[in-house]
């Protein structure tokens, strides 16, 4: 299927923020209205590698999704004249390329009507669209081996943490394969879904070293809820998650490696209905209620990727939440969580007799 750029996944709907106000104009050329972007960055937010607003690149789609303005912030006049109708406008402070390090990317998009001889002026607030991970070593682990790294690979490509690399990596949303490699021993691997402002830190302890519980142990949010901070455990050899519980819910590349289990959690972001062996849909309308996939990331389009989710009649509960051909449009992109025994399903690793969705 066709890959969606950052441009689409932000038109998704999960950066809308921004504030308009309107003033008549003292003048009409050819009935055009006009339009002013004025543009900020979340508060809450220290930048290492600032990009400044003038070099924020600029795109305006009209409502049948031509580009009618595609431009660095300090190249666009000021104001803009367009047609009236209505108009998607969307920054990015620039195009996210391969992983690296301190490179964050903010961008916002945000609807806007346009009105013949009425000028907006739009305050855009931009938000990180892309996630950061960096690797922490317990002091144990680093006594213990003398040659040790981590491979990230993400949407876009792979970064290599160094055993001294301090610095904080950025990665597209979507699942990022971890691979620990320390001293000739058979690497290791976990992965974990990250979406737009996660801010992950993974500690890394010796595989004989009790942690407690593993998982998730910590989320802070800071005081505008600008970025999601999460600090986890990872001790090699055990599984970051059980299914035993919502709180150590499988992924859906967990779920799939694990190829069969019984009375499991699992979770992710509700991608499509209708599933086949070979496809499905993602997008309104649907045809089956008695299926739903999920994958890692909110923009999955490849099939393998994805888990088939049953929905059976019973209970009945289940079927009219989740039901794809009556709430398909208000569940695409919604993160859930359900349980069932995992199995083939559609020729796919996927969850049946389904018990409970969230």
């Amino acid at each position: 299927m066709k890959r969606k750029t950052l441009w689409s996944w932000m038109l998704g709907g999960t950066f809308l923020l921004a504030v308009s106000s309107c003033e008549t104009l003292s003048w009409n050329e050819e009935g055009k209205g006009a339009l002013s972007i004025r543009m900020h960055r979340e508060s809450a937010v220290v930048v290492k590698a600032e990009v400044p607003f003038v070099d924020y690149l600029i795109e305006i789609k009209d409502g049948g999704g031509s580009t009618v303005v595609s431009n660095k912030y300090s190249l666009i006049p000021d104001p803009v004249e367009l047609e009236p109708g209505t108009y998607t406008v969307s920054a990015l402070s620039e195009q996210m390329g391969v992983p690296a390090f301190e490179k964050p990317v903010y961008g916002s998009s945000v609807d806007v009507s346009i009105v013949a001889a009425v000028k907006n002026t739009l305050q855009m607030v931009c938000t990180q669209v892309n996630a950061g991970l960096r690797i922490v070593y317990n002091p144990e682990f680093s006594a213990q081996y003398t040659s040790y790294n981590v491979k990230v690979t993400g949407f876009d490509g792979t970064l290599t943490y160094q055993k001294d690399e301090q610095r904080t990596g950025y990665f597209a949303p979507g699942t990022l394969e971890i691979v620990l490699s320390a001293d000739g021993e058979t690497p290791v691997q976990i992965a974990k879904n990250v979406v737009a402002r996660d801010m992950l830190v993974l500690t890394v302890f010796p595989s004989t070293q009790a942690t407690g519980t593993s998982g998730l142990i910590e989320l802070q949010l800071s005081v505008d809820t600008s970025r999601v901070w999460r600090r986890e455990e990872w001790k090699p050899g055990t599984p970051a998650n059980d299914g035993l519980t919502m709180a150590t819910a499988y992924t859906v590349a967990e779920a799939q490696a694990l190829g069969s289990a019984s009375n499991v959690w699992v979770y992710g972001y509700i991608v499509g209905g209708d599933a086949s062996n070979s496809s499905f849909k993602t997008a309104p309308p649907f045809t089956a209620a008695s299926n739903l996939l999920i994958a890692d990331s909110p923009v999955e389009e490849r099939r393998a990727s994805c888990m088939a989710i049953e929905l059976p009649t019973s209970p009945a509960s289940l079927r009219a939440t989740f039901s794809m051909v009556a709430n398909g449009s208000s569940l695409l992109g919604r993160r859930s969580w359900f349980r069932g025994n995992v199995e083939n399903y559609f020729g796919y690793p996927g969850v049946r007799a389904t018990k409970e969705g969230i």
